[in-house]
């Protein structure tokens, strides 16, 4: 896999990691953590933002860097830089929304919650979509993506149910994925379009 293809995953990743461990040894005040972290109950618009890239605990960082290493570098390749980092930061926002919706309809508990998880299910709906049959791994070519999303819900969901106080939450999970499958989606068309587009040129172009 080309490095040129993981700019923005790695970058991503960096950023995550730098932010956990100023959290971890305190060098970030708990004040500043505190409003940087989803917390319905004292809720501001910067917090559908922030909370991507703040993580509470190793196994909660750990988890997500493991889903944005597999799975970031092959649609950051597929989209180009701008559209991955886009659609990371909207399936993180989207998975905000549609947990804090969940709460609000009374179908979820309030409780904080952050990490990435979000963006990571954007990545996989959109992969879903636009290479429903990619292989997750070159040697057990079998276990293609749609398989992994899956595999990697119930994995999720199952930790989170495991340890409440992780962050994990599947209502925002739902919501990165759908954000991801239909952002996808919306890219399938428009470059479907633009081929249709540069057909028609092509021939109007011509001369009779």
């Amino acid at each position: 896999m080309k490095v040129e293809c993981m700019k923005v995953t790695f970058a991503l990743l960096a950023f995550m990691v730098i932010v956990f461990i100023a959290v971890q040894v305190q060098f970030l005040p708990d004040a500043i953590g505190s409003i940087l972290q989803f917390d319905p109950s004292h809720l501001q618009l910067w917090m559908f933002v922030t909370s991507i890239f703040v993580h509470a605990s190793f196994p909660l960082i750990a988890f997500n860097a493991v889903g944005l290493i597999m799975f970031g570098p092959a649609l950051e390749r597929r989209l180009g830089e701008v559209h991955f980092l886009a659609l990371f930061l909207l399936a993180g926002i989207a998975g905000n929304v549609v947990y804090y919706a969940a709460i609000l309809a009374g179908m979820t508990d309030s409780t904080v919650v952050l990490g990435v998880s979000g963006a990571v299910y954007g990545i996989l709906g959109a992969l879903c979509t636009l290479d429903s049959k990619l292989p997750v791994f070159s040697f057990l070519p079998s276990l293609n993506i749609m398989y992994a999303t899956a595999i990697w819900f119930i994995a999720e969901t199952a930790l989170g149910y495991l340890d409440p106080t992780s962050g994990f939450a599947s209502f925002a999970h739902i919501g990165g994925l759908g954000l991801g499958l239909g952002y996808a989606r919306w890219r399938e068309d428009a470059e479907r379009g633009n081929v249709q587009i540069a057909n028609v040129v092509n021939i109007t172009s011509k001369p009779p």
